[in-house]
């Protein structure tokens, strides 16, 4: 296309009696008038500044991009299946010193899918709930996508949960078949018992000699020779997906996802291409293939975008910078496990010296944002997926546009407010701090599986969902965090965040890391705050030396009055502190013996101290 050139101009003008300024562009007619010209009258925009310039662009709305991608009736299978055939050499996964392209993957899923559909005839069962129990490796992948084709419904399992939480998933999300790596069966055989609804389980990589026998089948016997595409009318609202959270607090949710959900991956792909420095993407994802951000914001967002995944079995910062230049990275995935792995490597020459043109994630404290990106020089992008993909908020500007420590503005088809316990909104301000309550224009809505309490959390009877987070938001509209409404400390009249607590107790040269928790106690309005806090191998410290430090760096406000020396810290697989496990933890009479009161000068004593 010819570019039209003409001359136009910026001009401000007064409203409001002259009290207010608006900025209005002028462009000539011989370019308003060329059929090319992208824009109509009164038509939203998107306008942003660039160090080189003033851009203007389409505000591409939910139904045009749906219109472009031809997804009125989207699926997963379909989505792939397209791909395969418009560009099958695409490598879509790499894995080791392996690569698989578009095509690779659609033959290999189809062999597991057709394996699965003849296994289910035989059962005599319909559509199906199917677990997996495998480290990363391709054959997830395969089977992740065989089963979605298959028409069933894929719950990707952590395997690392201790066995009630593992037989808690397991029983809920009701699933009759169960893929299972054989090194994870005698966890499973632990608690068979009470899980008599799986009535088949597909052993993967059993040794030579394994007995198998009715209920115990070879993986290779799902893993058919059959590459065509199976015959299964798989709908947008057919079911695809049971993803559990990690269950920092409380037990894990199973957020159902149907087939219309790899919308959310066109959406979010599309605007992580507003980020320029992002293209072409080869994603570094560091995080086990069962975890919700993985599936939701890595592989759905990558199919959409044609990038490239670089997955592990799993992340290990030693040999973190070596992958990234063989496979040429420039975009890796976060959170504040893998920045602390990252930046608790050695210092080299060659720190600044890679690929990587971003890091997309979450829940990265700012000084550490801070330290990341210095050392490093690879800028911070910060997102929220609350509920991991009913609300998705992502940071374009981060710290170059003055907006660290922000979780920035909701996407495409999400819309937030910062509500009072009035449901007032509130005005900007980080004085101005209230729930955050969300609402999306979506066809798609928030959906837990067999979840017997509030399923939406509806906002007092209107469409707006309720996040039990709480935060504020600036005057641009970009958000900030404080954190869960469980886990906020309440005290002389202050609310803050557990992490303002602990960032200052670990700056302490004897500390490895430290949970600060709120102490709820019956009718009383301020909370009582414990200090958990893990010593560095070569440091010692005592109570008192502890306390009299924090005396001196605190707010009177965040001093605690308990603190227990622990040897680790309770967290889930994504590095978070289970700080409800904590505040249980003081309903335990050996817990509460470890426990020092500052106030005492003593280990607490099992009488006069009740915390609900």
């Amino acid at each position: 296309m010819t570019n039209i050139i003409g001359k136009g101009k910026f001009i401000v003008k007064k409203s409001g009696n002259g009290k207010y300024k608006n900025g209005w562009i002028y462009v000539s007619s011989k370019i308003f008038k060329d059929n090319s010209f992208p824009f109509t009258d009164q038509e939203e925009i998107n306008i942003e500044i660039r160090s080189n310039g003033l851009f203007l662009t389409k505000k591409i709305g939910i139904v045009d991009l749906i219109k472009e991608h031809g997804l009125q009736n989207a699926t997963l299978p379909k989505i792939l299946e397209k791909k395969a055939l418009k560009e099958p050499n695409h490598v879509f996964i790499y894995f080791r010193d392996k690569k698989v392209t578009y095509k690779k993957l659609n033959e290999n899923s189809n062999r597991i899918a057709n394996g699965l559909l003849s296994l289910i005839k035989r059962l005599g069962f319909g559509r199906s709930n199917v677990a997996l129990m495998l480290p990363n490796s391709l054959d997830f992948i395969y089977c992740e996508f065989g089963i979605i084709k298959a028409g069933c419904t894929f719950v990707p399992v952590n395997y690392l949960l201790d066995d009630d939480l593992l037989e808690y998933i397991l029983s809920h999300s009701r699933i009759k078949i169960l893929i299972l790596e054989h090194e994870f069966l005698e966890k499973y055989k632990r608690i068979q018992k009470k899980l008599p609804e799986i009535k088949k389980i597909i052993v993967h990589n059993a040794p030579k000699g394994f007995k198998f026998n009715n209920k115990m089948i070879d993986f290779q016997e799902i893993n058919t020779s059959i590459t065509k595409n199976p015959d299964v009318k798989v709908k947008d609202w057919h079911k695809m997906q049971i993803l559990y959270t990690s269950g920092s607090i409380g037990k894990p949710k199973g957020i159902l996802l149907r087939n219309h959900a790899v919308l959310a991956g066109l959406i979010i792909k599309n605007e992580l291409l507003q980020i320029q420095d992002l293209k072409p993407v080869i994603v570094y994802c560091p995080f086990p293939l069962f975890i919700i951000f993985t599936q939701i914001f890595v592989i759905l967002p990558s199919l959409f975008h044609d990038s490239s995944i670089i997955i592990t079995r799993e992340f290990n910062a030693s040999i973190f910078w070596q992958e990234v230049r063989e496979h040429g990275a420039n975009l890796i995935c976060y959170n504040k496990g893998v920045l602390l792995k990252l930046l608790n490597e050695p210092v080299k020459e060659t720190d600044k010296k890679h690929s990587i043109k971003g890091a997309f994630g979450s829940e990265a404290p700012k000084e550490l944002w801070e330290i990341f990106e210095n050392r490093f020089n690879i800028p911070i992008y910060e997102g929220w997926p609350f509920l991991n993909g009913s609300t998705v908020t992502i940071n374009k500007k981060g710290s170059k546009g003055g907006k660290i420590g922000s979780v920035g503005k909701p996407i495409n088809g999400f819309e937030l407010k910062i509500v009072n316990s009035d449901g007032k909104e509130l005005e900007p301000g980080s004085d101005n701090v209230g729930e955050i309550i969300s609402r999306s224009t979506l066809p798609i809505s928030l959906e837990f599986y067999r979840f017997s309490g509030d399923k939406k959390k509806k906002y007092r009877g209107s469409n707006w969902v309720r996040t039990g987070n709480l935060g504020y938001k600036d005057k641009d509209g970009f958000f900030y965090i404080i954190g869960q409404e469980e886990t906020i400390i309440r005290r002389h009249d202050k609310i803050f965040s557990p992490h303002e607590i602990e960032k200052v107790v670990n700056a302490h040269p004897f500390v490895l890391e430290s949970a600060a928790i709120g102490l709820k106690k019956e009718q009383a309005s301020d909370d009582e705050i414990k200090l958990c806090v893990v010593l560095k191998t070569d440091g010692s410290l005592k109570y008192d030396d502890l306390y009299n430090y924090l005396v001196q760096v605190l707010p009177y406000y965040m001093i605690p009055r308990f603190i227990e020396f622990k040897q680790e810290l309770p967290k889930t697989l994504d590095e978070r502190i289970k700080r409800l496990t904590l505040m249980n933890e003081m309903q335990d009479e050996t817990i509460r013996r470890k426990t020092w009161d500052v106030r005492t000068k003593d280990f607490i004593k099992l009488d006069g101290l009740i915390f609900v």
